[in-house]
C-alpha cells in the first residue's frame, strides 16, 4: 500500500519532484564550481605571492650590484684624481727645472739657448 500511495504521488507531481532534485543538482554543482574558483584563486595568489618575493630578491640583488659598482666607480675615480694630481706635481716641478736652467742657460750661454730653441720650434732666430 506504501508503494502505491508514493507511486501515486510521485506520478502526480513528478514535475515539482524533478524541481527539486534540479534544483539540488544544480545547487551542488554552484557550490562545486564555487570551490575549484577558490582554489583556483589560492593557487594563483600564491603564485603571484612567490613571484613578487622572487622580483624583491632580484631586486635587492641589482640594488646591491649597483651599489658594489658604484663603489669600484668611487674609488677608481678617487685614484685617477691621484694620479692626475701626481702627475700635476711631476709636471710642475719639470716647469721650473726647465725654467731655472733655461734662466742659467740664458745668463751664460745665450747662443745655445738661441739654437736649442730654434731645434724645438723650427723657426729662425733675428737679433
Amino acid at each position: 500500500m506504501t508503494a502505491k500511495i508514493v507511486l501515486q504521488f510521485v506520478i502526480k507531481n513528478w514535475k515539482s519532484i524533478l524541481m527539486v532534485l534540479l534544483s539540488l543538482g544544480i545547487i551542488g554543482k554552484m557550490r562545486y564550481d564555487y570551490k575549484q574558483l577558490q582554489r583556483a584563486y589560492e593557487v594563483t595568489e600564491d603564485s603571484l605571492k612567490a613571484q613578487i618575493d622572487g622580483l624583491k630578491d632580484i631586486h635587492q640583488r641589482e640594488i646591491a650590484a649597483r651599489e658594489e659598482t658604484l663603489n669600484e666607480y668611487h674609488d677608481l675615480l678617487k685614484q685617477i684624481e691621484s694620479d692626475y694630481l701626481e702627475s700635476q706635481d711631476a709636471l710642475q716641478e719639470l716647469i721650473e727645472r726647465r725654467r731655472e736652467e733655461y734662466g742659467r742657460q740664458f745668463s751664460e750661454d745665450p747662443t745655445s739657448l738661441v739654437d736649442e730653441i730654434q731645434t724645438m720650434y723650427g723657426f729662425d732666430y733675428v737679433p
